[in-house]
């Protein structure tokens, strides 16, 4: 199941077009290019879901994915050389290496890798690439943002590939399963990588045209082990808020969204823990990025979560935004002292942390 949830997001991220369509974009290249997605769509639906559920070993996975998905690979591999450098290849070799990921097939993945970093390796767009490894999903993904920020010759590209590398390390340090030692290592390599950002790239744009800088500055604040800084939205009725307002409590902060699934299936689990410390110096806070507020009053209306309620988006100034928030939920533990000591524990082993953090409390 989460190899295919993967594959959708890397379909969907090799979809991605911008919002204004570029000068080279040749309408019939970009016409095969669809048809061969919308193709592989169909076959994901029709097709491979439905005999991913026979397979009875991962290895029977593995070949059913190879043998339904190895004739795409080649087919966008040879549309994207007809012309290397346009947008239609830059998309297809995208699409390359999401279905060669999939497939665990590393000669083909390197070798879109190796024509997109050739003739696109200046392309602003290539932030897509960038993120598709902060997130994890390719096994020598910090090699490939380093080089990427060393080779490239837009500080753009070169920023966006640092700040995602910091994003990684960061990711990998607060891993529960990585070592101590390694641990250490990445947390230098997040904080040289979110430093290289604020010195050389603070005023290069993402794609969603905002400053790196900023973004690096909030991202290396939100580590676990520093203090957490201050955040300011509204409650659902509107009124000013700021974390300062429960100072010397033990924190869970929920950043949330009422369509979001995982989201939805804490809630059992925190109205209980919100009940087992309620004589404590503890508080919970859920943050909406919903569109409104009223979304969350008519979902509580049906849904009871008896603790405190803020809400933070949409918007270029809400708290969603300016601490870089990736994914739903988004939980982060403090201390009584406003230390980030944990994020993204959930159910039993936030229980856990509270309970670690609430004996510590003198």
């Amino acid at each position: 199941m989460f190899a295919n949830l993967v594959l959708t997001a890397l379909l969907a991220l090799a979809q991605d077009k911008p919002a204004a369509a570029p000068p080279d974009l040749d309408p019939v290249r970009a016409k095969a290019m669809s048809a061969v997605f919308q193709d592989l769509q169909k076959l994901q639906m029709e097709k491979l879901l439905p005999a991913l559920k026979t397979a009875k070993k991962p290895e029977d996975a593995k070949k059913i994915v190879a043998e339904m998905m190895g004739p795409f690979t080649g087919k966008l591999i040879n549309l994207a050389q007809e012309k290397p450098g346009d947008t239609v290849a830059f998309e297809c070799f995208l699409g390359v290496i999401g279905l060669s990921i999939q497939m665990e097939d590393t000669k083909t993945r390197n070798q879109a890798v190796d024509l997109l970093l050739k003739h696109h390796g200046d392309n602003s767009r290539l932030g897509i690439f960038c993120q598709m490894l902060a997130g994890g999903q390719v096994e020598d993904g910090l090699a490939l943002l380093d080089r990427i920020e060393k080779e490239s010759k837009n500080p753009g590209v070169r920023g966006q590939a640092a700040l995602c590398l910091a994003m990684a390390y960061q990711d990998q340090a607060e891993s529960p399963e990585v070592p101590d030692a390694t641990r250490k290592e990445a947390l230098v390599k997040a904080a040289s990588a979110f430093a290289r950002v604020v010195k050389d790239y603070a005023s290069e744009k993402d794609l969603d045209d905002r400053p790196l800088g900023p973004q690096a500055e909030s991202l290396s604040s939100l580590a676990v082990g520093k203090k957490a800084p201050e955040a300011i939205a509204r409650d659902l009725d509107g009124k000013a808020v700021k974390l300062s307002d429960h100072k010397g409590q033990v924190i869970v902060l929920d950043i949330w969204a009422t369509w979001c699934g995982p989201c939805r299936a804490m809630i059992p689990h925190e109205r209980k823990m919100v009940e087992k410390y309620k004589a404590k110096p503890f508080t919970l806070i859920s943050i909406s990025a919903d569109e409104t507020p009223d979304i969350v009053k008519t979902f509580l209306k049906k849904e009871p979560m008896p603790w405190v309620h803020w809400h933070a988006g949409p918007g270029d100034d809400s708290l969603v935004k300016k601490w870089n928030v990736r994914f739903f939920p988004t939980i982060l533990v403090l201390d009584s002292k406003g230390v980030i000591r944990y994020k993204n524990v959930r159910d039993e082993e936030l229980d856990k942390a509270v309970a670690e953090l609430l004996a510590e409390v003198k």
